[in-house]
C-alpha cells in the first residue's frame, strides 16, 4: 500500500516534480490535462453552488412569486460561496503552475 505525498497540497505525486516538457504539442496537451486535474473539486463545487444560487434566485423571481424570504438568502449565499470556491480553484491552480514552471 502506498502513502500519498504529504508535502503536496494539490494531491499530486512528487513524480511530476520538475519543469514540464512543453516542446511538442503532445507534451503541451499532456500538461494541460495535468493542470485540468488541479483543484477540480473546488471548480466543480463552485459551478454547483453558482448554479444552485442562480436557480434559487430565478425561481423566486419568475416561478415562485410568494417564495419565502429565506430563499433569497439561499440564492445569494450560493452565489457568494460559488464565487469563493472558484477563486480558491484559480489560486490553487495558479500556484501549482508557478511551482511547476520553477521546477520545484
Amino acid at each position: 500500500m502506498t502513502q500519498p505525498d504529504s508535502g503536496s497540497t494539490t494531491g499530486h505525486s512528487a513524480a511530476r516534480a520538475g519543469v514540464p516538457d512543453l516542446s511538442t504539442p503532445q507534451a503541451r496537451q499532456a500538461y494541460l490535462a495535468e493542470l485540468g486535474t488541479v483543484a477540480r473539486g473546488w471548480r466543480w463545487s463552485g459551478f454547483a453552488l453558482l448554479g444552485g444560487g442562480i436557480a434559487a434566485l430565478s425561481a423566486e423571481r419568475w416561478f415562485w412569486t410568494d417564495a419565502p424570504e429565506w430563499l433569497r438568502g439561499v440564492g445569494f449565499g450560493g452565489l457568494l460561496a460559488g464565487a469563493a470556491a472558484m477563486l480558491v480553484a484559480i489560486v490553487v491552480r495558479t500556484r501549482y503552475h508557478a511551482r511547476r514552471m520553477k521546477g520545484s
